[in-house]
């Protein structure tokens, strides 16, 4: 992972995804399972992790929240902070967070960012996650799982039999945005519990985009708004953690476990 993979989309982020039907309808999705279980009362410090350009940041302004948003890409930092100007944005490597000294009440990674790290970068990455959490603090993300069946279906549709389990492997792939080939690693709900260890415990996980595709489906999905809207309540019927690893994305909430307790 590099700035330069992410620069080159920066500019587009938002037009192909963020204001998307689908990145609309899948990002209210996210906002549902962060108000189950964050208290409206609550009004955490947060380091939001892969925050692209803005718009989550800005979410968690608004329930009066302190945050700091971070991303590994300059171009996106500069967008989030022309759209954003009054909130605060950095540039920030997720595999550094080592160099950061303050603790938070959460950290927050929205929509595969931590995807592109691989096995022993995110099990480093829930180490060093750990220490910059507040007791009781929470890791809240949204990770893409191994089986979506929105992209085994894609697949079979284009006659790509070979693609339709490329999401089931341990290895990376690459995965094409904007002109440039990013390696992606993707892990079901059970292998991130066994990387994040003993650290934490599950508060909750939920499947994101179960029936609302993809975004990459978005330009089929222009103009059909109505079933898209029947896609929406299909999801929001069918929450059950048990099918997350066969949505485009999950949201898992994993709570830092005491840390007199983990010393016994």
């Amino acid at each position: 992972m590099d700035s330069a993979d992410f620069d080159h989309a920066a500019k587009t982020y938002d037009l192909q995804f963020s204001q998307t039907g689908i990145g609309l309808a899948q990002r209210a999705q996210v906002w549902r399972n962060i108000q189950s279980v964050i208290d409206k009362s609550e009004c955490p410090s947060i380091l939001e992790i892969n925050c692209g350009t803005g718009d989550d940041a800005f979410r968690w302004s608004q329930n009066h929240s302190q945050v700091l948003s971070t991303d590994i890409s300059p171009q996106m930092v500069s967008l989030a902070k022309s759209k954003y100007p009054t909130l605060s944005f950095e540039v920030l490597d997720a595999r550094k967070l080592n160099n950061l000294s303050t603790k938070y009440d959460i950290i927050f990674s929205n929509f595969g960012g931590l995807n592109c790290l691989s096995p022993q970068e995110i099990k480093d990455f829930f180490t060093n996650a750990n220490k910059r959490l507040n007791d009781g603090g929470r890791l809240i993300m949204v990770i893409m799982g191994k089986k979506c069946i929105w992209d085994r279906f894609y697949q079979r549709l284009k006659g790509q039999k070979k693609n339709v389990n490329r999401r089931n492997t341990t290895s990376s792939l690459d995965v094409y945005v904007d002109g440039e080939n990013i390696a992606t690693w993707y892990y079901s709900p059970r292998e991130l519990n066994q990387l994040a260890g003993h650290d934490y415990k599950n508060q909750r996980i939920a499947p994101i985009g179960l029936f609302v595709p993809p975004s990459y489906l978005a330009p089929f999905f222009k103009g059909k708004q109505f079933l898209l809207e029947i896609l929406k309540v299909l999801d929001r019927l069918i929450p059950f953690g048990s099918l997350s690893n066969y949505a485009d994305h999950y949201f898992v909430s994993l709570v830092k476990s005491d840390s007199k307790k983990a010393a016994l």
